[in-house]
């Protein structure tokens, strides 16, 4: 396409449970071998609460999500991607809003759909992790009678053969110009950011989750950053990449500072903590507290035992669901050895979770975060 900061954008977009994940992470797996390809969940740029008083707050939570996409395609382009993938709900609404955003890639868009007595089926199949039907249902009903101008595949049989019919389905429209829009960014006095991270299976995820939606009824805008799944470039989602990873989250903080975002929550694998400082640079005046999280070999156990029920958030990219009952000893092995070879880091405050509940150690992760000063050096 020319252009460094240009990339393909493919948005596999449906109502919840018609499978816009899997197919998009297989037309991932398609893709990747043969060019540098990236994905991306969308609600995994929209995690900020509250929306701003006087919203609608199902449009207002797809255009910060559009606005989100936007400032990372070029990131994930400038990382040598020539492709992202995109899942996720969109707004139909919204269509002209997403080519004006989007104006400066290709951009195309498959619709998923299914008959609603399947969906119900797909939906009653995801247990205590699914949606209400009746919006569920109301989703798809709005998104047939949209009528909107994208193609439409039944999502049957294999992922993969499902995955090459929507490449084979995809048309996409050239970049369009657009104006420059400047947006003025709010002071970073107050913002705050804490980064949750430890070893394989600690509980990272969950505990920053619980942390993050601790704040949810107070009055500080918060926002919610899963490294890794800003991270997906090239087979399998590619190897943990920092540079892309601190890069996208340095795209996405501004977005979410002009929507209100006074906080930030981080979470993932940072091997080396020396890399903290690179995701504190990135965040750009904004202090950045992080917390390593422990956990001993029963604690851990039981921890890789529920990821691989498919416990828990249904996150891309996951290779503990669904892991074979004979490799989990494996993976607490390793977990426990990363554990015990980290040395105490002075940037870094230590939490061992084995004896607390998801709840406390959110409550201390918040804890820790309230106590560095915006500000400090």
């Amino acid at each position: 396409m020319g252009d460094a900061a240009t990339v393909r954008v493919l948005w596999v977009h449906g109502p919840a449970g018609v499978g816009k994940s899997t197919t998009a992470w297989q037309v991932l797996e398609r893709l990747a071998p043969g060019e540098p390809t990236a994905y991306v969940d969308i609600d995994q740029l929209g995690m900020l609460v509250p929306a701003p008083d006087g919203e609608d707050e199902w449009a207002w939570a797809h255009r910060l999500k559009a606005r989100a996409l936007a400032a990372v395609a070029p990131v994930y382009a400038a990382h040598g991607a020539t492709t992202l993938v995109v899942s996720g709900v969109l707004d139909p609404g919204l269509l002209g809003e997403y080519d004006v955003w989007l104006a400066a890639h290709d951009l195309g868009f498959v619709r998923l759909a299914v008959a609603l007595p399947e969906l119900r089926r797909r939906m009653a199949a995801r247990g205590a992790d699914a949606e209400d039907w009746a919006d569920v249902e109301a989703e798809a009903r709005d998104l047939e009678e949209a009528a909107l101008p994208h193609p439409v595949v039944v999502p049957e049989g294999p992922p993969d053969r499902v995955a090459a019919e929507v490449l084979d389905r995809a048309r996409f429209v050239p970049l369009r110009p657009r104006e420059a829009r400047p947006d003025d960014l709010p002071g970073l006095d107050g913002t705050r950011a804490v980064l949750v991270t430890g070893a394989e299976a600690v509980g990272k995820s969950t505990v920053a989750w619980s942390a993050f939606a601790s704040t949810w009824e107070g009055t500080v805008p918060t926002a919610f950053v899963d490294l890794r799944q800003l991270g997906f470039l090239g087979p399998a989602g590619g190897p943990v990449d920092h540079r892309l990873q601190a890069a996208t989250t340095g795209a996405v903080w501004p977005v979410f500072r002009r929507a209100g975002a006074r906080m930030l929550f981080l979470n993932g694998v940072v091997d080396d903590l020396d890399l903290v400082a690179d995701y504190e640079r990135v965040l750009e005046g904004t202090p950045l507290t992080a917390v390593r999280l422990a956990a001993g070999p029963g604690a851990v156990a039981e921890r890789v035992r529920a990821r691989a029920r498919g416990e828990g958030a249904r996150l891309a990219g996951d290779h503990l669901v669904g892991l074979p009952g004979y490799e989990v000893d494996d993976v607490v092995r390793r977990s426990l050895r990363t554990q015990e070879a980290t040395l105490p880091h002075p940037d870094v405050t230590d939490l061992d979770t084995s004896d607390l509940t998801v709840d406390e150690a959110g409550a201390a992760v918040l804890s820790a975060a309230r106590c560095r000063a915006p500000g400090r050096a």
